[in-house]
């Protein structure tokens, strides 16, 4: 049985009214989108890197 000093605990989201809601999800989003773009520009660098077998060479050809 719980003891009734105890106030009862509601989730952050159920606290919150519905335009803060939307905010909230809308900041979330964005940083969502943000860290997709992060990541899709460290893959692109990645595949670079990968393709060029030897970074040095082509630097010492063209002297």
């Amino acid at each position: 049985m719980r003891d009734m000093a105890t106030p009862q605990r509601h989730g952050f989201l159920a606290r919150l009214n519905p335009i803060e809601t939307v905010v909230l999800a809308a900041i979330a989003l964005v940083a969502l989108a943000g860290l997709m773009l992060i990541g899709k520009g460290l893959l692109l660098k990645a595949q670079v890197d990968a393709d060029d077998p030897a970074p040095g060479r082509q630097f010492l050809s063209q002297q």
